[in-house]
C-alpha cells in the first residue's frame, strides 16, 4: 500500500463533499472550483518530486472526470478555467521532467520495450499459464508490481486466468456504479462513482 492510494481515496470524499454541497446550495460553484483547484495544485505539487508523472495525469483527469459526472458544473463554466488551468498543468509538468533529468530525446523508450514484453506474456502461456510463481517477464520489465502487475499474472495463470480479473475488475466497477445510483444522498453518490 503507497500512500498516495490513501491520498486518491481522501480526494474522492473530498470532492464528493464538495459537489454535494454545490448541489443543495451550500456552496457556490465558483468557490468550489477555487477550493478543489488550489487543493488539487498542492497535490500535483507534491507528485512532481515523485518517480513517475503517472499520479499527475491520474489526478487531473479523475478530477476533471468527477466535475463532469457530477452534472453540477455546465461546461461553459468549466471552460473559464481551462487555460488557467492547462497554465498550470503544464507549468508543473515541466518542473516534473526538469526535475527527474528526463532526456527529453529518450522518453518512452524503456516504456516502449516493456509494453513490447507484456504483449508476449499472455501468448507465452496461451492458455493456461506457465504456474503460480514462476513468471520470468517479471524479470524484465519495469515497475512489475504496480505499472505492470498484469503481465506477471497473466504469464502465471494465461488467458483465462487474465480474462477471470477482467471480469471481477469490470464487476466490482458495476457493483458500485449500481451502489452510486441506488443511493439518495448525492455524497454517497458520488463517493460510490469516484471508487468505481
Amino acid at each position: 500500500l503507497q500512500p498516495i492510494e490513501l491520498v486518491k481515496l481522501g480526494w474522492i470524499l473530498y470532492l464528493a463533499f464538495l459537489l454535494s454541497g454545490v448541489k443543495h446550495g451550500a456552496k457556490k460553484p465558483e468557490r468550489a472550483i477555487t477550493t478543489i483547484g488550489i487543493c488539487l495544485f498542492f497535490i500535483l505539487l507534491n507528485l512532481v518530486f515523485q518517480p513517475d508523472i503517472d499520479g499527475l495525469v491520474f489526478f487531473v483527469l479523475f478530477t476533471a472526470l468527477m466535475l463532469w459526472v457530477s452534472e453540477q458544473f455546465p461546461l461553459r463554466f468549466l471552460a473559464r478555467y481551462f487555460p488557467l488551468a492547462s497554465a498550470i498543468g503544464g507549468v508543473l509538468l515541466l518542473a516534473a521532467l526538469f526535475i527527474k533529468g528526463v532526456n527529453l530525446a529518450s522518453v518512452g523508450t524503456k516504456r516502449m520495450d516493456d509494453l513490447k514484453l507484456v504483449q508476449v506474456a499472455p501468448a507465452s502461456s496461451f492458455p493456461f499459464g506457465v504456474g503460480m510463481g514462476r513468471s520470468v517477464i517479471s524479470f524484465s520489465v519495469s515497475n512489475p508490481h504496480t505499472d505492470f502487475i498484469f503481465a506477471p499474472l497473466a504469464e502465471e495463470m494465461g488467458v483465462f486466468g487474465g480474462l477471470c480479473v477482467h471480469v471481477l475488475l469490470l464487476f466490482l466497477i458495476g457493483i458500485a456504479y449500481w451502489h452510486g445510483l441506488r443511493e439518495r444522498e448525492f455524497f454517497w453518490t458520488m463517493v460510490s462513482w469516484g471508487i468505481a
